[in-house]
């Protein structure tokens, strides 16, 4: 079965919508593809968010948020997404990154600690408000000042 790593370069200029360029390359026989998703971009808030069997290969997801109002560079086709949290829901491995980065935001220190942030957070709360009820989330209560009820 053949690996691909699948990357989402996330850019928010604004609250209510994100830029968005997918690519996907194979992975080069014996590289680690940890390694390589995580090294795509050198100043993302970087994570692996799923993996998906399709057509014979396996496909590893990795979500690359740039800072906020940073242009994601574009593929070779020029091929660019842009959307609203309500028009995310046609890419659903995007969504999927998306939900799960805002989950981490409430769960995960190192995460929580990025600065950089503010507009795609705010994209990314209105994708899980959006997405509700959650399919297979954790849905329970934060208490915390700033965070949502819930978290998917």
């Amino acid at each position: 079965m053949q690996i691909v790593l699948e990357h989402l370069s996330i850019s928010a200029a604004h609250a209510d919508r994100i830029v968005l360029v997918i690519e996907q390359t194979a992975l080069p026989a014996g590289a680690d593809p940890v390694r390589l998703g995580f090294a795509h971009h050198g100043d993302a808030l970087s994570h692996s968010t799923s993996w998906r069997a399709e057509a014979g290969q396996l496909i590893l997801t990795f979500a690359h948020v740039l800072p906020d109002g940073a242009e994601p560079p574009l593929r070779p086709d020029g091929a660019v997404w842009s959307g609203s949290p309500e028009e995310l829901e046609s890419l659903p491995s995007a969504c999927h990154a998306v939900r799960h980065l805002h989950f981490l935001r409430f769960t995960d220190e190192d995460i929580a600690a990025r600065e950089d942030l503010d507009l795609f957070w705010a994209y990314a709360q209105s994708v899980a408000d959006h997405h509700y009820p959650a399919v297979a989330g954790l849905l329970f209560t934060h208490g915390l000042a700033d965070g949502p009820d819930f978290v998917i």
